[in-house]
């Protein structure tokens, strides 16, 4: 999600790249059409199978009330393929999550479920090699 702050906005809205109607990308002020629109994108990009594709969905939301940020939602490292996930899904999801973690602009936020023993996540020992002082 790119946010863009405009300062003379009068109404908010949002676009995403993926979706074109007469050659133009749609523009969506209701953000409810939003919330459905993604997960409508999400099984066009990805299919319905719990497939993971290293190709991001892009909205773009512009308004007069939001900073200049973009945040990249990434899949969790996957270590066993499910449905029809690849057998490499552990090196798809590691080498994705490199790619973005990797900029150093990047803030990053790792989320783990609260039953999850740190000391044996995967995400925090990517993490530590990325950035060590944290």
């Amino acid at each position: 999600m790119r946010m863009n702050n405009i300062p003379e906005l009068a109404q908010p809205y949002a676009e995403f790249d993926e979706v074109v109607e007469k050659g133009v990308k749609k523009r969506f002020t209701n953000f409810n059409e939003v919330r459905s629109t993604i997960e409508i994108v999400t099984d066009q990009v990805c299919g319905k199978k719990q497939d993971i594709i290293d190709r991001p969905i892009v909205l773009n939301v512009y308004s007069k009330s939001c900073p200049n940020l973009t945040i990249v939602d990434l899949p969790g490292i996957t270590s066993i393929p499910v449905g029809g996930q690849p057998l490499n899904i552990y090196d798809i999801t590691k080498n994705m999550a490199l790619r973005y973690i990797s900029e150093k602009r990047s803030i990053i936020l790792c989320v783990i479920p609260a039953n999850q023993d740190l000391a044996v996540s995967e995400a925090l020992k990517i993490l530590r090699e990325i950035d060590p002082s944290g």
